[in-house]
This record gives C-alpha cells, structure tokens and sequence, in this order.
C-alpha cells in the first residue's frame, strides 16, 4: 500500500505538542516512543495513551501507521514554513526536502487491526495504567507501548504498599491483605 500525505508543519508541531503534554509524566527520555497516525484524505490523527489531537492533512489514501514520536519532531524542524510532504510504501517512509529524498523504515502499518494503544482518558493515573493488566498481558501493553508507565506504576505502587503497610502493621494487617484490597479497588 502506498500513501502520500501533506501537513503543515507548525499544525503537526503544535498536535505533537498537545499528545507530548498528557505524555510527559512517562516518557521522558524516551526517545522511541510510538504515536498511532490514522490518516484519511483530509484529516491525520495523532494517538498516544491518553491523547487524540485531529489535524488537517492531505492524502492519497487511509492507512494506520506506528511512528516514532522522536521522527516526527525531526520532520518539522527543517523549514518550518513549508509543508511536509511523505509517501508510505512497504513500511519506508520518504520524506521530500527540496530536491533531497530522505528515507526511513521504523514505520509499522496496522492494517484492519484494532488500534494499537491502549484507551486510557487524557490525565490518566498509575491506577488507570494498572487496570489495563485486567484485559491485556504485560508483553502486549509493553507492544503497545506503555511498558515504561507500567513499569512506573508497578514501582510506585509497591512503594505506596510497603508504605501503607508500615503504618498499618501493629493493627495486625498483613502485606497480602492490603495488595488483595487494592488490586481489587484497581480492577472496579
């Protein structure tokens, strides 16, 4: 399948801003976090855990791509006032710069597959990251990339048990009763 699309790039810099802004609080550093495109002829659709942002585009055609979000801010740093335009074939990327064609191949199409990240709400919580254990393994959400929030919010949440725990203990409240109550008050 091959796609051509154009975007401004100061629109494409602001959405990528808006989807970094619900991300920030997991993925610093991390450079090779994905974002899910769903492009249509007039519309592209920028996708994390926590974040849609619509923006206006130009296209040959639909498709679902993965894209590094690291790619995509680089994309938009070059002669921001002109618009940048890429074709999609066979999981490359090209990028036209002027009279220079840039190529990549980090690009993952989902075709007829169900969106690739998980549905978290835009200011979601560690609780919210670790309800997504219930319906998904923890292989799968690290594929869908939320596998340092996970990691985040299973760091956090065995700080914040011990914790209570410490407090709770000369009542006679084991370690095994607390992790029971919470990871039941996670799943409701």
């Amino acid at each position: 399948m091959k796609l051509t699309a154009r975007i401004n790039k100061q629109e494409l810099k602001k959405a990528i801003r808006q989807v970094r802004f619900s991300l920030d609080k997991y993925t610093k550093g991390d450079v090779f976090f994905r974002l899910e495109l769903d492009i249509h002829p007039e519309m592209m659709t920028l996708r994390a855990p926590g974040a849609s942002v619509p923006i206006e585009a130009h296209a040959t055609g639909f498709g679902r791509y993965l894209f590094p979000i690291y790619l995509l801010k680089q994309l938009t740093k070059p002669r921001p006032e002109e618009p940048l335009v890429f074709t999609i074939a066979d999981r490359y990327l090209k990028v036209e710069q002027g009279p220079e064609i840039i190529r990549f191949s980090l690009i993952e199409y989902l075709s007829g597959r169900a969106s690739a990240l998980p549905e978290l709400p835009m200011n979601y919580t560690d609780r919210h990251v670790l309800a997504l254990r219930a319906r998904y393994t923890d292989h799968t959400l690290r594929d869908m990339g939320v596998g340092s929030q996970l990691q985040k919010a299973l760091l956090t949440f065995d700080d914040k048990l011990y914790a209570a725990f410490e407090e709770l203990k000369l009542y006679g409240v084991t370690i095994e009763e607390l992790k029971t109550l919470a990871e039941r008050k996670i799943r409701e």
